[in-house]
């Protein structure tokens, strides 16, 4: 899916601290030279690389009910009032009813238990009190990965609810 804010698309980008920052700050302005011009959100917490990326993104949610998450929602708000050209970044925090990837080979088989869908309300809450801009959803259809929440013989349309629940109390907020 592709989604667009202000007609512009925006485009999280995976892994992106394997690319030094000036390589990224030289790609935007090229991009953006040719009328290519997007929301780029890295996958990193380093406030340094919001001097290049519009904001940033999670992926993974380990870090959903801890601090980290509150701390970075802080720092991207924040970030405008220390920077020398301020502009107003965003914060797309993350959550996923669980991961498995213990039957893929060649991956270390980490396993979140999905707890009957506590594990899904509970980063679903943990992203949102980071204050952030966007809650994304890992993920819609990630099989492998046991992060999809489209319906299911296992969970039937467990998720899908539990996305209705919080939308709803998120958008009163």
């Amino acid at each position: 899916a592709l989604m667009r804010v202000g007609g512009r698309p925006v485009i999280p980008i995976w892994q992106s601290t394997q690319v030094p920052l000036s390589t990224w700050r030289s790609v935007f302005a090229d991009l953006r030279s040719r009328g290519f011009d997007a929301i780029y959100l890295a996958l990193s917490f380093d406030t340094q690389d919001l001097e290049v990326f519009d904001g940033f993104h999670a992926y993974g949610t380990f870090d959903a009910a801890t601090a980290t998450y509150a701390r970075v929602g802080r720092e991207v708000r924040y970030w405008p009032l220390l920077a020398d050209q301020p502009a107003a970044r965003i914060w797309a925090a993350s959550a996923e009813p669980g991961y498995d990837d213990r039957a893929i080979p060649g991956r270390v088989g980490t396993f979140l238990d999905r707890r009957n869908g506590a594990t899904y309300r509970a980063t679903l809450d943990g992203a949102a009190a980071s204050d952030p801009d966007w809650i994304l959803i890992t993920s819609w259809n990630e099989w492998w990965e046991n992060t999809h929440i489209e319906p299911s013989v296992n969970f039937g349309d467990q998720y899908l609810q539990i996305t209705r629940e919080f939308a709803a109390r998120w958008k009163q907020q």
